[in-house]
């Protein structure tokens, strides 16, 4: 089996319910894809290391001041990285993929990761193995991904998933940063966080966006 190419970290900002009482208005989901993880990784690590944060906690946007998150996203935004995602207006969404969550979570990430891997492979894909919501009923969210990778064409080994502890991984830290940036520009109408990242964001997938007219 060759390396991978490109090493893909994947995670959502926003929240999977649909109750009427609460939670976010848009769920975003992406990936960062790089061909040099360890300076990424080393980048974060250095980060983490100039504000002080102890060896054990968790560096995370959504418990950082805006001062950390700029600074966090300015130096992603030198790096040599690829920012995808796709963005669901939850309002939208179709009923049925409501009932069930996890299909929801699959649906969206195979949105963006296969058209990746069909022209970039051999990859591997990183996700949080906290985030237990996203294995399917029938097929593991990992079964799910390979399968649809390998009938897009990708023969097979081009692709490969790791779990990892978002806690553990800086490149799972380094997605969390870029992605609550997004969420910010959909449910806060906030762009001062995806400025510093714009130069590597090559697209955001607006899914179920609402029509002009309506």
């Amino acid at each position: 089996m060759d390396p991978p190419r490109y090493s893909l970290f994947l995670d959502e900002s926003g929240d999977l319910g649909f109750s009427p009482q609460g939670g976010s208005r848009f769920l975003v989901i992406g990936f960062l894809a790089t061909d040099a993880p360890k300076r990424l990784e080393r980048c974060l690590k250095r980060l983490k290391g100039e504000l002080r944060i102890p060896r054990q906690s968790e560096f995370k946007a959504s418990s950082s001041p805006l001062d950390t998150r700029i600074r966090v996203l300015k130096e992603l935004g030198a790096l040599p990285l690829e920012l995808h995602c796709v963005i669901a207006r939850k309002e939208l969404v179709w009923p049925n993929l409501r009932l069930v969550p996890n299909i929801l979570y699959n649906y969206l990430a195979r949105t963006i990761i296969v058209p990746f891997v069909e022209t970039h492979h051999p990859a591997r894909l990183i996700y949080d193995r906290r985030s237990a919501k996203i294995a399917g009923p029938l097929l593991s969210f990992e079964d799910y991904l390979c399968a649809e990778v390998w009938g897009a064409g990708c023969p097979p080994g081009s692709f490969t998933i790791e779990a990892w502890d978002s806690r553990l991984h800086f490149g799972l830290c380094a997605v969390d940063f870029a992605l609550h940036a997004v969420f910010a520009r959909y449910e806060k109408s906030n762009d001062r966080e995806l400025q510093p990242i714009q130069p590597i964001v090559r697209n955001q997938f607006r899914i179920w966006e609402r029509r002009r007219g309506r």
